[in-house]
């Protein structure tokens, strides 16, 4: 998490600086990588195109991310913009433990199922194979400086998440 903060940190100071009616040239984009974040979520706010893509509709985009020289590439750069499994996992884990949910009850559920009451959250997902009962369970929050709190990890997961599930609503 220290590293997907510090991700988000170097995308929230480039767009401090940003400056959207500037005419950035690619060189200029690649030599700076805060400056490159901000172009990039804000010319791409869901998702990013493919390389083929950019080569094909986004020249600017292609030769600052994917081009040659020191361009960081479309993978490297979807790691400050997207979690990964691997980097989701630890926590979807430690949710089914801390929550005593079966897996597809945490896996169907959505942030809406979620409601922050200040000391508790109160869940309410639905059950597996009766689709309309709703299992409304009240946890303790937590401190929020505690990296273990439900507040903590549900933070966490939504902030790596925001992304994505703009790009796909239904499934998040």
């Amino acid at each position: 998490t220290n590293d997907w903060r510090d991700r988000q940190n170097q995308i929230t100071e480039g767009l401090s600086d940003f400056d959207s009616s500037e005419q950035y040239t690619a060189a200029d984009l690649r030599e700076n990588r805060k400056l490159l974040l901000a172009w990039v979520v804000t010319r791409y706010p869901r998702l990013l195109p493919t390389t083929q893509q950019a080569r094909l509709t986004d020249p600017l985009y292609y030769n600052a991310v994917c081009g040659n020289g020191n361009a960081i590439g479309n993978r490297a750069l979807a790691k400050y913009l997207y979690a990964t499994t691997i980097e989701l996992f630890p926590f979807y884990l430690l949710l089914l433990i801390r929550l005593r949910y079966n897996v597809s009850t945490l896996m169907e559920m959505r942030w809406s199922d979620v409601s922050d009451q200040g000391d508790v959250i109160v869940l309410s997902p639905r059950k597996g194979r009766a689709r309309e009962k709703r299992q409304v369970r009240s946890e303790p929050a937590g401190n929020p400086d505690n990296p273990l709190s439900l507040r903590s990890m549900l933070s966490i997961v939504e902030s790596m998440t925001a992304r994505s599930r703009k790009a796909a609503p239904n499934v998040w």
